[in-house]
């Protein structure tokens, strides 16, 4: 263990190859435009991810931590109210009240919204919404750009963190099964590439305009985000 306790993050980062950065950009046009594969597995990540990298692999794990740990499309959502509901003895007045990502923190959701990506989603917007809010759409995107890490840190120790995240279990604090409780869920893989193929319709902001036939090549090399 380095000095201070904190580890070297553990693996190398690649670029994509220029055929992988093509398909990802054909079919996902409003995305960052910046990936990169992740350890001896490939994982594909947004670039963003490597400036918090360290700091999540580090991140301090407590006791009293619970994570919801998913591939996306997966049952997150309802997973998260199930687990939540349980541990607060089925609160559903203070679950209606409290928004759900209010009360669990993306841990990777700052990624997705790099600083060199905001054109991107701007421009698809404003072709795809008439009535595009751009003012709202800053304050929104600069909000979802910030590592929650501090904000976890500053969590007082005798509150429980509940914490959601995408992110394999592999770039995770490396204690964090003999440490937290960990809720990690699985799907057939069939099932969340249809999923994903509707989400991304669903959401514009993604700049998704290919067929499933396009989107089920993206998924089987991995070049999903």
């Amino acid at each position: 263990m380095a000095k201070n306790n904190v580890l070297p993050f553990p693996y190398e980062f690649k670029e994509l190859e220029p055929e992988e950065q093509e398909l990802v950009d054909q079919n996902f046009q409003s995305m960052p435009s910046s990936y990169v594969r992740v350890g001896p597995k490939g994982y594909v990540l947004c670039k963003t991810y490597m400036k918090e990298a360290a700091n999540i692999y580090n991140m301090p794990v407590r006791p009293t931590d619970v994570f919801v740990v998913t591939y996306q499309r997966s049952g997150t959502t309802w997973t998260q109210e199930l687990v939540w509901l349980v541990a607060n003895d089925l609160n559903y007045e203070k679950a209606a009240e409290i928004p759900l990502p209010q009360r669990y923190p993306f841990l990777d959701c700052f990624m997705f919204f790099e600083q060199d990506g905001k054109e991107r989603y701007i421009k698809n917007l404003e072709a795809t919404q008439p009535d595009f809010d751009k003012e709202k759409f800053l304050e929104l995107f600069n909000m979802l750009n910030t590592p929650v890490t501090p904000m976890l840190a500053a969590v007082p120790p005798t509150e429980t963190r509940f914490i959601k995240t995408h992110l394999p279990m592999s770039l995770l604090p490396p204690n964090i099964l003999d440490t937290a409780k960990v809720v990690y869920v699985a799907r057939d893989p069939r099932d969340v590439a249809v999923s994903c193929y509707h989400h991304a319709k669903l959401f514009r902001i993604l700049g998704n305009v290919g067929s499933f036939k396009e989107f089920w090549n993206v998924f089987l090399k991995n070049l999903c985000m």
